[in-house]
């Protein structure tokens, strides 16, 4: 069988090879001709998708696979497989791009449509990852008190005090005020198209800006609760959990991170089989279409996506696979995302349309020379 291909650099995928391993590299063009090309639109999901063919399970595919990176949005395929948020692969369905998918052939016993979450399974895709945006709090201020467990909670100072460390950036942050202010789920993106819209999320910020702390990434804002600097942030969960690993392998106290499970806004990764391919080279159009359904069973087995839980901290579609992923990690993870209790996240919204909102939240940021930044 031939070594598998990888297009994305390393410094993309935070893999580590050997110089071997890195050689064949310099002799991509030489494979072209017999891979199936798999092709990631998510952002930041090069590393998640193609990270199990570095272990011992890639010689089960009997076909060279050959990952690259896209962009998102494009209509334009070039790839045999396509991961894809949930939003552009609703689209890209709707829009005839995709193919509908023969589920009855990439399923099976031990992987089975009732054991898919909300939105898993899609006619035209296949849920892949979840992961979500959600509020954590240093659990430890909370031991013989009421600790916050809704959204309303962390924009609520007068009863959570404490600071708040916030990311740059108006997503997830819009919607929740948005919801806060009488917005439905089923309404909120309607919600950030209207004028007034920017508005409602200044009113909201000023109310709990002289406890907010300004940051640039995940990771600056876990430094501050881990330091005791901020009571409550704003994360995305796998970072969450890549930090609980790292101080669980240092010997350092992981567990105080506490969580806010409600308004969740969770994010979901698709697998899709495109419609055309407009390669450029003429002698991939002969790619057998079985070999994108094997890969497909192959990447959803419920037990080898474990290890995207416990390496990168994404929470499986299956939930076959929950009881496998060790309980300090699990915490951390939309394991079980319950109607009510989160609604998906629009990346294609804010995509395609949320320029206006984005440009705003920069002015403002600008503006407020009294607000606190972290410093790092």
């Amino acid at each position: 069988m031939q070594k598998i291909v990888l297009l994305l650099t390393m410094a993309t995928l935070g893999l580590v090879v050997s110089n071997a391993h890195a050689q064949k590299n310099t002799n991509i063009s030489e494979h072209h001709a017999t891979g199936l090309i798999v092709e990631s639109r998510v952002k930041g999901h090069g590393e998640s998708l193609w990270m199990h063919f570095n272990d011992s399970h890639s010689h089960e595919l009997n076909f060279e696979v050959v990952p690259k990176l896209g962009q998102q949005g494009d209509r334009e395929y070039r790839s045999d497989i396509v991961e894809m948020s949930l939003h552009d692969a609703i689209a890209a369905c709707e829009s005839g791009d995709i193919n509908l998918l023969p589920l009855d052939r990439i399923l099976s016993k031990r992987n089975k449509f009732s054991d898919y979450v909300s939105n898993g399974l899609h006619p035209c895709g296949i849920g892949h990852s979840v992961w979500a945006d959600f509020i954590a709090f240093d659990a430890t201020m909370y031991i013989n008190q009421p600790a916050p467990n809704s959204i309303r909670d962390f924009f609520d100072p007068d009863a959570f005090p404490g600071k708040r460390a916030l990311k740059k950036s108006p997503r997830s942050l819009a919607e929740w005020i948005l919801l806060l202010s009488g917005g439905s789920p089923v309404e909120l993106y309607s919600m950030l198209s209207e004028e007034n819209a920017w508005d409602k999320i200044e009113d909201t910020l000023r109310l709990i800006e002289p406890e907010i702390v300004w940051v640039d990434t995940d990771h600056e804002a876990l430094q501050l609760l881990d330091a005791g600097a901020v009571r409550f942030i704003m994360v995305a969960n796998y970072n969450l959990v890549r930090r609980i690993d790292a101080r669980r392998k240092s010997e350092l106290p992981f567990d105080h991170y506490g969580v806010v499970w409600s308004d969740v806004i969770a994010h979901m990764s698709m697998l899709t089989v495109p419609k055309q391919r407009l390669r450029a080279e003429a002698s991939l159009s002969a790619t057998a279409p079985e070999q994108s359904l094997e890969f497909l069973r192959y990447m959803l087995e419920p037990m080898r996506n474990v290890q995207l839980s416990t390496a990168l901290g994404y929470a499986p579609v299956n939930r076959l696979q929950v009881d496998f992923i060790d309980k300090v990690y699990r915490k951390a993870m939309p394991v079980d995302l319950q109607p009510g209790s989160f609604f998906w996240g629009n990346n294609k919204w804010w995509r395609e349309m949320g320029s206006g909102i984005e440009k705003k939240f920069s002015e403002y940021i600008e503006k407020s020379g009294s607000i606190k930044t972290a410093g790092f």
